[in-house]
């Protein structure tokens, strides 16, 4: 659960289980217009390496 949802709508876990565990799922990439090239870089090498890292 995102904090901005516990702090503004007053949720739990309990409030969505379907999205809860979906989301636990689901990788969460930083993305945002202020990214420098740098965060941008970052971001990508830390992807490759897992992706590296999981590959079969």
């Amino acid at each position: 659960m995102q904090p901005i949802y516990q702090r503004e709508y007053t949720m739990t876990a309990d409030t969505a289980p379907i999205a809860t565990a979906v989301s636990n799922l689901i990788p969460s990439l930083p993305l945002y217009p202020a990214m420098s090239r740098t965060d941008i870089d970052d971001t990508a090498a830390a992807v490759r390496k897992i992706a590296t890292a999981y590959q079969r």
